[in-house]
């Protein structure tokens, strides 16, 4: 899982730093991305800050390796075995994803993510969200009802 976690958010900080190049200063990519995602996340931060720019960063279905291992019958009874490796989980994207997420929002990188928009369908690894200053989960918000989850109408007959 690790592994597959590097490449893919490497293959896309790396098609981010090709297609803002001269925005960024003509970066040397291979001086950025790192075997560790989180790593080449923070590199690309320090770039996007040294050229006073700042960043829109979209996180969709943020859940979604939860709710396939659920969706494969992972948590079965919720024996303490499936609660561990949910564990694990939860805890791999907090340290691999939001950890690095959580500090391009704060004073480290004078706050050079300036919109962070996540979304998902469940609650699910909602931990390591929750310190991110101003955080707020719109899900439930009627103003906001037409673009967050489904409709009842829509779960009818399922």
């Amino acid at each position: 899982m690790e592994d597959s976690f590097n490449k893919e958010i490497n293959a896309g900080l790396t098609f981010f730093l090709e297609k803002y190049a001269e925005d960024l200063g003509t970066p040397d990519i291979s001086k950025i991305i790192d075997e560790r995602a989180t790593v080449s996340f923070l590199k690309t931060f320090n770039l996007v800050k040294s050229q006073a720019k700042s960043l829109f960063i979209a996180v969709d279905e943020y859940d979604r390796p939860g709710n396939r291992y659920l969706q494969n019958g992972g948590i079965g009874l919720w024996n303490p075995t499936s609660r561990e490796h949910f564990t694990s989980l939860e805890n791999f994207f907090d340290i691999n994803l939001f950890s690095a997420l959580k500090r391009g929002c704060g004073a480290e990188f004078d706050s050079v993510i300036h919109k962070l928009f996540i979304t998902g369908i469940t609650p699910m690894f909602q931990r390591g969200l929750s310190s991110i200053t101003n955080f707020r989960n719109i899900s439930i918000d009627v103003q906001y009802s037409g673009i967050c989850g489904f409709f009842e109408k829509d779960i009818q007959g399922l």
